[in-house]
């Protein structure tokens, strides 16, 4: 009787063991997680303020264009330097925002891809363990195996 009680407590403390470890991989996962969720949140925040740049260009370049055609009479502006910079700077912070979700596609594709976190080799090794059960009708023992992955 006994015996039993000492592999009952030895299962325990392996099922214990598994689970501990397996809380580790997923509490590891998660803070990858939240790091790439962090990444995200901060090319966003960038994201935002190259469109509010983009907004002072239009608005400074509607303001020109307006000053040009009412006091100078100019309706064309592909010779106008000033003009095509603030086309260029648009163009250019356009350009950086596709970056920047380029990026943020391939950080979740990074997530989406994510496998748990491997422990050592060997400590992933398959255990065997060997059971003792009594057999009631003869009273003889008959070793068992039987395996457990972690």
């Amino acid at each position: 009787m006994s015996n039993l009680w000492k592999d009952i407590k030895d299962n325990v403390k392996q099922w214990g063991t598994a689970a501990i470890e397996k809380a580790e991989e997923v509490s590891k996962m998660a803070v990858e997680k939240t790091g790439d969720f962090t990444k995200i949140s901060k090319i966003k925040l960038d994201i935002r303020q190259i469109q509010k740049d983009i907004d002072s260009v239009f608005e400074d370049l509607g303001r020109y264009v307006y000053l040009h055609l009412k006091e100078k009479g100019t309706a064309s502006f592909k010779t106008n330097n000033e003009f095509l910079d603030s086309v260029k700077k648009i163009d250019d912070y356009k350009s950086k925002i596709k970056d920047f979700e380029k990026e943020i596609e391939n950080i979740k594709k990074e997530v989406e891809s994510a496998k748990p976190v491997k422990k050592e080799a060997s400590k992933t090794k398959t255990k065997t363990n060997v059971k003792k059960t009594v057999k009631k009708t003869t009273g003889a023992k008959k070793a068992t195996k039987t395996t457990a992955t972690k």
